[in-house]
């Protein structure tokens, strides 16, 4: 499909055609409901979300911004950019608190919740979710260093993948083989020195985030997919699904919004920030 182009003027006018304060535009489908479930849990203001289809096409709305008499808003996430104070920031740009939408989707209480839900329990457990994102974060706390190394020096090493399998024990599990992943290790480990991940973690000492969100956030979906999936089919009882996890996510992120945690304060902040930056509509 050819790509559409419009005047600033164009832009401008195009959120009185929705009926709404303003357009946000967000990467993809995915984070439609995502940013929906921001806005509407935080501001009582209406945003057309409109997907743009991926995160080159996203940054170009955010030169734009730059650039241009425009007065929309452009979300995404943040991958390692703000980690290492790469970030264009501007109030109307909104970026995710850890490395995508999935590591606010899917916190520790979120992946208790959604557990409890698949396998028809009144209870969740959250003590067990604590223990398997430790060993998560433990396991994987170098690889995902040498992950941030990897996007600052631009190598193009395949550090982390979309797909948590070849780190885990078996196909099924949820857990980390410390086999597999020393071997992974060893194999990427010469293509960084140690001054750049000096530099890394001084990026992660200043940014003040926990390192586990910062894993690549469809690495950690498919984790957290063989968990509940695991514990699904332990107990005989319901079902799951990468659809039906996604789901759940976005209802509990109401949820989670209104309690007090680091990422209600970083979007509640980023909200209210990009709504007083837009000019009054003529």
């Amino acid at each position: 499909m050819p790509k559409l182009d419009y005047s600033p003027a164009a832009y401008n006018v195009l959120a009185r055609f929705y009926r709404a304060k303003s357009i946000l535009y967000v990467e993809g489908d995915d984070d439609v409901p995502f940013w929906n479930k921001i806005f509407k849990e935080l501001t009582d203001i209406k945003v057309q979300i409109i997907p743009v289809g991926g995160a080159d096409q996203i940054d170009e709305k955010i030169d734009m911004i730059f650039s241009e008499p425009v007065n929309f808003l452009a979300a995404r996430d943040s991958d390692f950019i703000r980690l290492s104070k790469n970030s264009k920031n501007h109030p109307r740009i909104l970026y995710t608190y850890g490395y995508s939408i999935e590591n606010t989707l899917l916190t520790r209480s979120a992946i208790a919740e959604l557990t409890g839900m698949a396998c028809r329990s009144d209870e969740p457990d959250t003590s067990k979710v604590d223990s398997w994102i430790d060993k998560i974060s433990a396991s994987l706390s170098d690889l995902i260093r040498h992950d941030i190394a990897n996007y600052i020096s631009k190598k193009g090493v395949a550090v982390l993948f979309d797909n948590c399998t070849r780190l885990m024990q078996s196909e099924k599990s949820c857990l980390p083989c410390t086999a597999r992943i020393n071997a992974h290790q060893s194999k990427i480990a010469t293509h960084f020195k140690p001054d750049l991940l000096n530099i890394v973690d001084t990026h992660l000492a200043e940014h003040g985030i926990p390192i586990e969100f910062h894993l690549r956030g469809h690495f950690l979906l498919s984790a957290v997919y063989k968990y509940i999936d695991g514990h699904v089919k332990s107990s005989r009882k319901g079902e799951v699904s990468y659809e039906s996890i996604y789901v759940g996510a976005i209802q509990y992120l109401g949820i989670f919004l209104k309690m007090e945690n680091e990422h209600a304060l970083h979007y509640r902040g980023q909200v209210q920030n990009a709504i007083a930056s837009l000019t009054p509509s003529r």
